[in-house]
């Protein structure tokens, strides 16, 4: 195989692409050279409202109503888009976040004073933090068992009420007709921990439930969620209620012996219940009111047609009746299947997180069902439980994120509710635990690149200085590996293998028995005796990629093999949900080497540590591959349309939001009468900006809004021929901020 070798310097440069648009913010976009630095500006899109720095994933809310809602701050987790915890205010200022390896879920302020909320991996325990986000303990359940992560309520006296799972293998063919006769029946206990950390009080479903209270639940799977006890709180006269999703049951246990006071709900329910035909189903977030009521969040999973509401019940202990006092539906209905919860204020008004993608993440309503306040955000997420908290924190040390770009690496350092910051210290080097001070910067952000070695593993810490000239502690360290590269360059290292396995990783998986090795003319050969059952069960990958959100890429690469045969090459997550950012699918080989090419536009957010990987198991052929590629062509796109534009194409509007003044930026690629239109969001038309007949070529047009107030506008681009037929119309949205 004759193929045409180079070995390139890793370059390549971008512009991060973040998503604006949040209703009622300060924003600034700026300009940086940082002191003690020799390194060329960068235009920055890096968003920094009320002095705090905002990573490119983060997810920005957008505020639909806001009516004298209750002021406390806002709690909550996210997940789908990136996984934060967050605190912002009703303007939707973020306050506090942190970003998270994977789900976290309850994050809440317990009546203590502290912070609270559960991480999986590695720990799978809750985190408690004081007024300065500092880590103050760690709580796991007691009795070597796995500490579960729906609810953790910490008392006034210190103790801790939590969930431990308790799985057990049940012969189910004893129990139901066509059972599994080794069925992994996931059930919980309740414990109740002391400030020890001892269990002084557990009750167990196992001694109180039967598999077959789960009514709605395939008894017949192998694997079953029995209880899926999901929410926990204290009644008034101190006894435990708590929530058990896959029973559709509240249940009050006494605290002291143990013993069911009474269950509502579900197949063993003992209430009867009026003005509430349908009852709730896989409900979550049972909560006690002051008055002595129970209010929850019925996901109801067994409503036809489903919706999802929060309903409110006084209970008659004496006569058994459970009468249905309050309820909320919004408005069109909202489905979730799953989370969710509810919470009364103390203003009378009532919180509601609906947590699906596309529902409302908090929903705060009057007695009377009026809305008072309600968000989401701009990229669709999940929220596990969504909270307001009286709540004033101070970081005692700046926390620190790192985004690798193009032609940079941006850190972002927050040192959140300190207002007395004259500048923030950034200590960098190759080892570990970096003392160097490197740079100082006036804004919570920097960006390096030139003092950087390529192709090197950094490490970087901050500090603040304050007016006084005290000195912070450290931030949380954090690596980086810098892969920096100009457009048009090959983005893989050691593409054509001409330095051997140099920056490839190499896995077998499953049944797989194969081994690599370089060919005398540098091509990466696959030596293949058993493929396995799938093509990732052999496989060889890249890490440190980096990829920008809406940035085009070419990906290339030559291969063959023995024979006919499948193989997968993909730019993808390096973590789970391994999402296939490349958007690739198979592709196909034979005996004769082949030039494979493939286009994509990044349309998730920016990437920081993408991997390439090459499956190539499955099957027994063997496999060569060679001169892999991958090249930001974004430049060369846009250089192409601004000599000649191929397509009719309407630009986001920059800067966005904007006061008072933006471009908007569109492509003509042939004579058309060109209007461009500024409507407000009840579609009401504001001004018109172009209206003539314009020749093949890129144009600007600037808008300035002198006399509109805050709020979305959209901006319609509509071109027709010379004789009048529709050849290109497309509408965008921006935000005015004043």
């Amino acid at each position: 195989m004759n193929m045409h070798k180079t070995k390139i310097n890793l370059t390549y440069m971008t512009k991060i692409c973040i998503m604006f648009g949040l209703s009622i913010l300060l924003y600034l976009t700026a300009y940086t050279r940082q002191k003690s630095l020799n390194h060329e500006d960068f235009k920055t899109n890096v968003q920094v409202i009320n002095g705090v720095s905002i990573p490119s994933d983060f997810p920005l809310p957008e505020i639909f109503i806001s009516e004298n809602p209750h002021n406390d701050k806002i709690f909550l987790n996210t997940w789908h888009s990136a996984p934060y915890i967050m605190i912002m205010n009703n303007q939707g200022i973020p306050l506090f976040y942190k970003k998270m390896t994977g789900r976290a879920y309850d994050f809440k302020v317990q009546p203590t004073g502290i912070l609270t909320h559960f991480i999986r991996d590695p720990l799978w325990a809750f985190i408690a933090m004081d007024t300065n986000y500092t880590v103050i303990d760690t709580i796991q359940c007691g009795n070597e068992l796995r500490t579960d992560e729906h609810e953790l309520q910490i008392l006034e006296n210190g103790h801790a009420l939590i969930f431990a799972n308790d799985p057990r293998e049940i012969d189910m063919s004893q129990i139901v007709e066509n059972g599994h006769p080794s069925a992994l029946v996931s059930g919980d206990r309740v414990q109740e921990l002391d400030i020890n950390k001892n269990v002084i009080f557990e009750w167990s479903c196992w001694d109180h439930f039967e598999v077959t209270d789960a009514e709605y639940e395939d008894l017949t799977a192998a694997s079953i969620d029995f209880t899926h006890m999901n929410a926990l709180d204290v009644d008034l006269d101190g006894q435990i209620v708590i929530s058990s999703r896959n029973l559709s049951e509240i249940t009050k246990i006494n605290k002291t012996t143990g013993a069911i006071i009474w269950r509502f709900g579900g197949k063993n329910n003992e209430f009867t219940l009026m003005n509430d035909p349908h009852g709730f189903s896989y409900q979550h977030s049972i909560r006690v009111l002051p008055n002595g009521n129970y209010i929850l969040f019925d996901n109801g999973n067994q409503k036809s047609p489903h919706y999802s509401r929060a309903v409110e019940y006084q209970l008659d202990t004496d006569e058994m009746i459970a009468t249905k006092v309050w309820e909320y539906r919004h408005t069109p209905d909202c489905v979730a299947g799953y989370l969710g919860n509810v919470q009364r204020l103390s203003n009378g008004n009532t919180l509601i997180n609906w947590a699906y993608p596309n529902t409302p993440k908090l929903t705060e309503v009057t007695p009377n069902g009026n809305i008072a306040f309600e968000f989401d955000f701009h990229v669709p997420t999940y929220t596990y439980r969504t909270f307001r908290c009286d709540w004033s924190g101070k970081a005692a040390v700046p926390y620190l994120l790192i985004e690798a770009n193009s032609n940079h690496i941006t850190l972002l350092f927050n040192k959140f509710g300190d207002q007395d910051i004259s500048e923030y210290q950034i200590y960098g080097a190759i080892s570990p635990h970096p003392v160097e001070l490197i740079a100082t910067s006036t804004q919570s952000y920097i960006q390096l690149s030139s003092e950087l070695q390529n192709e090197q593993i950094y490490y970087f810490r901050v500090r603040t200085l304050n007016s006084q000239g005290e000195l912070s502690g450290y931030s949380n360290e954090e690596e980086i590996f810098v892969n920096l590269t100009t457009p048009g360059m090959n983005m893989i290292r050691n593409g054509d293998f001409t330095d051997g396995f140099d920056s490839w990783e190499w896995r077998t998986s499953g049944s797989a028995n194969a081994n690599w090795s370089i060919t005398e003319d540098k091509q990466l050969f696959f030596n293949i005796d058993e493929g396995g059952a799938f093509t990732q069960n052999i496989q060889a990958r890249q890490s440190n990629i980096q990829l920008v959100q809406n940035r085009s890429y070419l990906l290339e690469f030559y291969a063959y093999a023995n024979a006919s045969k499948t193989i997968e090459v993909e730019i993808k997550k390096e973590v789970e949900p391994y999402t296939n950012y490349s958007q690739m699918g198979l592709t196909f080989l034979n005996q004769i080497p082949q030039h494979f090419s493939h286009n994509f536009v990044m349309d998730h957010p920016s990437e920081i540590a993408a991997q390439i990987v090459l499956n190539v198991g499955g099957s027994d052929e063997d496999v060569y591959i060679d001169n892999i590629s991958l090249k930001d062509v974004t430049s060369a796109v846009s250089e192409e349309m601004e000599s000649r534009p191929q397509k009719f194409a309407l630009s986001q509007n920059y800067p966005n939001p904007f006061n008072p003044r933006t471009r908007i930026q569109y492509a003509i690629p042939r004579q058309s009468h060109v209007t461009l239109s500024i409507y407000n969001i009840r579609g009401k038309h504001i001004q018109k900006l172009v209206d003539q007949f314009q020749d093949t070529g890129t144009f600007d047009a600037w808008m300035t809004a002198s006399n509109l107030g805050s709020g979305i506008y959209f901006y319609t681009l509509s071109a027709r021929s010379p004789q009048g037929g529709q050849l290109f119309h497309q509408t965008k949205k921006m935000m005015i901020l004043k």
